[in-house]
């Protein structure tokens, strides 16, 4: 017959999303900063940290790279911003949780760069608007999304939804 006795009462620590934490602080900040200033300044803004086909883009490919990287922070409007760190706030979690800070934030920056840099190909090559900025983290969101799906492919998540806002 064998007892077991409990000596401490250690509880775990929750594990805390950092890197997401952080992707949508700076966000947030980022777009706080724009939207502070008036339109001359806004339009600096809109050039220096995103994309555009049409006008800045380099034929290096490291300058292109860049200019994707910057533009994965930048948002335009409030509701872009939200839409998008809502829907990192439910998935990114579990995601960081299974993969790591680091591993998770190299996976969130890199789909970011290379969603753009396809989204940058894309317009060059059918003409589409050549003055439309390519901005956002939609991109990213959507392969950590992806990636939530391939490691939870059974999972449920519970969403409260107002719908009185609509």
């Amino acid at each position: 017959m064998s007892v077991l006795i409990q000596t401490s009462s250690r509880k775990a620590k929750p594990d805390i999303p950092w890197a997401t934490m952080g992707i949508i602080v700076s966000c947030g900040l980022i777009l706080l900063f724009y939207t502070l200033g008036n339109h001359a300044e806004q339009m600096l803004w809109l050039k220096r940290w995103s994309m555009h086909p049409g006008l800045s883009a380099s034929p290096d490919w490291l300058d292109q790279a860049q200019d994707a990287l910057t533009a994965v922070f930048f948002h335009i409007q409030w509701i872009h911003l939200v839409g998008n760190m809502a829907f990192l706030m439910v998935f990114g979690g579990p995601v960081e949780k299974q993969l790591g800070h680091v591993l998770y934030g190299f996976v969130f920056l890199l789909s970011g760069v290379l969603v753009n840099l396809l989204l940058l190909y894309q317009h060059t090559a059918t003409g589409i608007d050549q003055f439309l900025p390519v901005i956002g983290a939609s991109g990213s969101v959507s392969a950590i999304i992806g990636c939530y799906l391939g490691l939870f492919p059974s999972g449920k998540i519970g969403v409260y939804l107002p719908l009185g806002l609509f």
